[in-house]
Formats: C-alpha cells, structure tokens, sequence
C-alpha cells in the first residue's frame, strides 16, 4: 500500500467523498476548539461539534470525519495523529474510540502514556 495518505480516516472503500465546494466558508472561525487542559468534558465537545456541523449544513459523513480532528489542540491532537491509517471507517465507530480514550473516565495523564 505504498503512497496511503498518513491521515488515519482514510478508507476509500466504507466513507463517502462529498463535494468539498459544499463545506461552508471560515471553518476556522465556527468550528469548536477542545484541549482536555480546559477541563471541557469530551461529550460536551462533542455535542458542540454536531451542533456546529448541523447549523452549517454539514451532512456528509466524509466532511464530519474529516473536520473533527481540526477541533482538538493539545494532547488530544497527538492521540489522533497517533492513530493508525485506515482505523477510522465511519463517524460512530470515531465517536466510540474518541470518548473510550478521552471521555469522562480518562485522564490528561493517562492519555499522554499512551501517545
């Protein structure tokens, strides 16, 4: 598999490619920002992500996979980038891996001894 992009949602094979002319204008500017040092919960997160998505008329599942890394800042960022290539196939299956590593139960400690 040489030349597979370095970005662990990849799967070319389960996620839908949207047209990225669709994405909204200024992601940067409306899309919610989570470092686990703001003592922000990841459901809270979360919910605030998906409500961001659904006011800007973000519906496919490609885009929502793909803008939910460019949330997090901080050690939650190295988690993701420390993920393996073609591990994320869809958004539930990213929803449960991100809240297993960073919901409720995780702690900044424990994540920074995995990464």
């Amino acid at each position: 598999m040489a030349n597979q992009p370095a970005q662990p949602w990849i799967n070319l094979g389960t996620i839908l490619v949207a047209n990225p002319n669709a994405l909204p204008a200024n992601l940067e500017k409306w899309l919610p920002k989570y470092n686990l040092d703001d003592g922000l919960l990841a459901e809270e997160h979360l919910n605030k992500f998906m409500v961001a998505m659904n006011l800007n008329g973000v519906s496919h599942e490609d885009f929502v996979i793909k803008l939910f890394p460019y949330t997090f800042q901080g050690s939650v960022g190295s988690w993701y980038f420390s993920l393996p290539t073609g591990s994320i196939r869809d958004w539930d299956a990213f929803q449960e891996v991100f809240l297993a590593k960073i919901g409720d139960d995780s702690t900044i400690a424990s994540l920074t001894n995995d990464i």
